[in-house]
């Protein structure tokens, strides 16, 4: 079900980039700036949820990209992904098929691991980044749930078995049913514990999230990610995090019902070039509740 006709002026308003691995990724451009920056979105996401961010800044000094990665949104999702670093890969692509040279990276939620590792993998790449109440770097090890709902330490042996978790099979039967009143639900309940966008906004977002076709897999892909010296409960890490070496800056809101905060503290100990902005009054939707405090951010980082 698709609620009004905010699903036409999104497909109207971006663009399309057919990579070299057979992907067709989907993007919205705002500016003609110098400076090069990417917005990466995160889980039950895709670009519109930059949409504030690109209408607010400042198109004379950036021009901003913001992507609907593989299987999110209106890109297509021909090879189901495994891993993080397959989104991040795209990412790379896209920068190659865009003959940019170096970017800037603002990643939220699940965003976050994506801009890591393409930081890791293409150091050259990348100048700096801004992540916001980004899931950590030692990825999302989804644990199983006793008959109360409670963590039971352990962890789940496939892809198959972790789809049973309420946390991903509530979501997943709701975009299989294009069920817009639990997802509306889920963002009301979960995202928005402080500021909430504008009827016309929210649903514009929720219909976004109806388009994702790979929910399961990129719960297991976090789950896999792990770029601590640490085992995670479903992969050793080989301390990645140590290969990061542009500054970085994190945002992350005391109302995050999502993200702890010991999670975004530890990526800001890791690094020798970060640093941790706490906001008050701010759930884990911060360009929702703080649009003028990441603005500020970005040029501090940015411009």
């Amino acid at each position: 079900m698709i609620y009004g006709e905010v699903s036409i002026k999104l497909i109207m308003s971006k663009k399309r980039a057919k990579l070299i691995n057979g992907e067709v990724i989907a993007y919205q451009k705002k500016g003609y700036g110098e400076k090069v920056v990417l917005l990466v979105h995160g889980n039950m996401c895709s670009s519109e949820h930059y949409s504030t961010l690109l209408r607010e800044i400042n198109p004379t000094l950036y021009t901003v990209y913001a992507l609907d990665l593989r299987g999110f949104g209106d890109s297509t999702y021909n090879s189901p992904i495994k891993t993080v670093s397959d989104l991040s890969n795209d990412i790379q692509l896209f920068i190659n098929y865009m003959n940019i040279e170096t970017v800037y990276l603002i990643g939220w939620s699940a965003g976050g691991p994506v801009c890591l590792q393409l930081c890791i993998d293409y150091p050259d790449l990348v100048e700096g980044i801004i992540l916001l109440s980004p899931v950590g770097f030692k990825g999302a090890p989804l644990q199983k749930k006793d008959q109360s709902g409670a963590n039971t330490g352990k962890y789940y042996d496939s892809k198959d078995e972790m789809a049973q978790d309420p946390e991903v099979s509530i979501p997943s039967k709701a975009i299989h049913n294009n069920d817009f009143i639990t997802l509306n639900n889920m963002w009301n309940l979960g995202i928005y514990t402080n500021k909430k966008p504008s009827n016309f906004i929210s649903t514009l977002l929720i219909n976004e999230t109806l388009k994702q076709q790979n929910l399961e897999d990129i719960y297991w892909a976090l789950a896999h990610f792990n770029l601590s010296n640490e085992y995670n409960g479903y992969s050793q890490g080989d301390g990645q995090i140590k290969q990061i070496n542009v500054p970085v800056l994190c945002f992350w809101g005391e109302q995050d019902l999502i993200i702890k905060f010991e999670d975004v503290k530890d990526i800001v100990n890791s690094l020798p070039y970060a640093t941790l902005r706490v906001l008050k009054a701010c759930g884990h939707s911060p360009l929702v509740d703080h649009l003028d405090e990441i603005l500020k951010g970005i040029d501090e980082m940015f411009g």
